[in-house]
C-alpha cells in the first residue's frame, strides 16, 4: 500500500459528514428553528427544505382521492466564501465541504461542533448512523492505461482493445464487528479536454448500530471512518499517482 500522507493537491470534489437519527416525539419545528438561529452566524444564506407528504385513502372502507401536503423538513445553510453547506433536518444533519478542501484537522472539529449542537437542540431518541464520504475526481492523460495510476480499477477482459474508455463499478463491504460499512464506487468519465480522462473514486464509510450510538462516541467513530477512508484510498492508487497529487 502507498504510504498514507497529506497530499498537496488532494483530488477531493466533495467531503460529507452525515448523521442519521430517530427523531424525538412531537413536531420539532421550534427546535429546528432554534438550531438554525444557533449556527446562523457561521453562514451567509439560509433556505428552507420542504418535504412532500402523500396520504393514501383506505379503498376498502372510505375510498376517496389521494391527498398531498408540504411540511418544513429542515434548513439548508450556505457559507459561500468557505464553499461549505450544512443541512439540518428532522432526521439528521449533513455537512458538505466543497473545494478547496481545508484538511481533516479543520473539518473534523467543525463537524463535531455542529453535531453536538444538533443533538443538544433536537434531542433525538436514537443516533442510527454516522457516515463519512469522500468523492474524488482524478484527472489522467487520455489515452493511457488507468492501472498505471489506480490499482483497484476493473481490468477489461482479454481480447478487448487496449484503451479503456468507460467503466462503472461498486463494491460494498462490511466488518464482522462494529457495524462499519464501506461502499466504493469507481467510474471512468470524459475529462476536461479530449486528451484527458477523469476517474471518479467515491468512498462512503459508515457505522450503523440498531441499538443506537452514544454521543460521546461520535469523535472516535469519525476518526475510525476517516482512517478507513485513507486506507482504502491509498491502497487503491500507485506511488506514481501519489507523487502526481503531491506536486505543488
Amino acid at each position: 500500500m502507498v504510504r498514507v500522507r497529506k497530499l498537496k493537491r488532494p483530488p477531493i470534489a466533495e467531503a460529507l459528514v452525515d448523521l442519521r437519527v430517530v427523531p424525538s416525539e412531537g413536531d420539532p419545528i421550534e427546535r429546528l428553528s432554534a438550531l438554525r438561529d444557533a449556527v446562523a452566524s457561521d453562514f451567509t444564506s439560509i433556505q428552507p427544505l420542504q418535504q412532500v407528504q402523500f396520504s393514501l385513502p383506505d379503498l376498502a372502507t372510505t375510498g376517496g382521492p389521494v391527498s398531498a401536503g408540504v411540511r418544513l423538513h429542515g434548513y439548508l445553510l450556505k457559507a459561500e466564501g468557505r464553499n461549505r453547506l450544512l443541512q439540518i433536518r428532522r432526521d439528521g444533519l449533513t455537512v458538505n465541504q466543497l473545494p478547496p478542501y481545508p484538511d481533516w484537522a479543520v473539518l473534523r472539529p467543525l463537524a463535531l461542533a455542529w453535531l453536538g449542537t444538533y443533538l443538544e437542540h433536537l434531542k433525538p431518541r436514537l443516533i442510527q448512523r454516522v457516515a463519512l464520504r469522500y468523492i474524488n475526481r482524478i484527472e489522467l492523460p487520455s489515452p493511457a492505461r488507468v492501472d498505471r495510476y489506480i490499482t483497484s480499477f476493473p481490468a477489461p477482459p482479454r481480447g478487448c482493445p487496449k484503451v479503456t474508455t468507460g467503466v462503472w463499478s461498486r463494491i460494498s463491504t462490511e466488518s464482522s464487528e462494529g457495524g462499519i460499512r464501506a461502499v466504493v464506487t469507481q467510474a471512468l468519465e470524459a475529462g476536461s479536454s479530449r486528451d484527458r480522462q477523469t476517474v471518479l473514486f467515491d468512498i462512503d464509510c459508515a457505522r450503523e448500530q440498531d441499538a443506537g450510538l452514544e454521543p460521546s462516541d461520535l469523535e472516535a467513530v469519525l476518526e475510525a471512518l476517516h482512517d478507513l477512508k485513507n486506507r482504502i484510498f491509498f491502497s487503491s492508487i500507485t506511488e506514481a499517482m501519489a507523487k502526481k497529487l503531491d506536486e505543488a
